[in-house]
C-alpha cells in the first residue's frame, strides 16, 4: 500500500489520496504525513440503471457504496445537495456520518459492506437502486460521470487528490518541485483534455 511504503521511506511522496482519506490513515495509524499540494479532484457519482434522476428514486430504495468510510461523507454530501437527504446543521461535509441525517423522507436504505472494486460489477447488475462509484473506475469501464452520473459531486469538493510526504520531508525542495510540476498549467491542461471532465484539476 502506497501510504505503508510512505510511512517506511520506501517512497519519499505517493500521490492518489484525498485530505479526508490521508487525515483518517493518519488517525487509524498513527502515520505522520503532511499534504504538499493538491492536483484533481476525481468526483464521486451516483450511477443507476433503473433511473434516470433522483427525482424517481422510490421509497426505501437502496444505495449502494464502498466500504471506506472517507467515501461515505460524500455521498451522504451529494444525496443532500440533490434534496434526498437532509443533513445536520454545523456538522463539516467530511466529518459527516450516517448518524448525521436529520430527514429522509423516502426512506433510503444504506448498503456500504462493499469492496471499492466490486461497485461496477454491482452497478452491471442492477444491484440496488443507486451504486455511488468513485470515477477512475466509471472511467476504467470507458464511461464518462459527466454524461453518465444521474448525479455528480461537486467540483468545490473537500475531496482533492494531493500529493503527501512524511512530516519531516515538509520542505524538501524536490518534493515541492513535483508538486510546482503537477500544478503547471501545462499538466493541468493535459487532464482536463485527456479525461474530458471526469477528472478535474485543482487549477479549474
Amino acid at each position: 500500500m502506497p501510504n505503508v511504503a510512505l510511512d517506511e521511506g520506501d517512497l519519499d511522496a505517493n500521490y492518489f489520496q484525498t485530505i479526508p482519506y490521508m487525515e483518517l490513515e493518519m488517525k487509524e495509524k498513527d502515520y505522520k504525513f503532511v499534504n504538499m499540494g493538491g492536483i484533481h479532484i476525481e468526483p464521486m457519482g451516483l450511477y443507476s440503471k433503473k433511473i434516470d434522476s433522483l427525482d424517481d428514486l422510490p421509497k426505501n430504495a437502496q444505495v449502494i457504496m464502498s466500504n471506506s468510510k472517507s467515501d461515505w461523507p460524500r455521498v451522504l454530501g451529494i444525496l443532500a445537495d440533490n434534496g434526498v437527504i437532509k443533513l445536520k446543521d454545523g456538522v463539516k461535509r467530511q466529518d459527516v456520518t450516517f448518524d448525521d441525517i436529520v430527514e429522509n423522507p423516502k426512506n433510503v436504505k444504506f448498503k456500504y459492506d462493499v469492496d471499492a472494486g466490486y461497485l461496477m460489477t454491482a452497478y452491471n447488475n442492477e444491484e440496488g437502486d443507486i451504486v455511488a462509484i468513485n470515477s477512475n473506475f466509471v472511467v476504467d469501464q470507458g464511461m464518462n460521470p459527466k454524461n453518465d452520473a444521474i448525479a455528480i459531486e461537486k467540483t468545490d469538493s473537500p475531496y482533492v487528490n494531493i500529493v503527501a510526504a512524511q512530516e519531516k520531508n515538509k520542505d524538501n525542495k524536490d518534493i515541492k518541485e513535483l508538486v510546482k510540476v503537477l500544478q503547471s498549467k501545462e499538466i493541468q491542461d493535459f487532464i482536463t483534455k485527456e479525461w474530458k471532465g471526469a477528472v478535474v484539476p485543482v487549477s479549474n
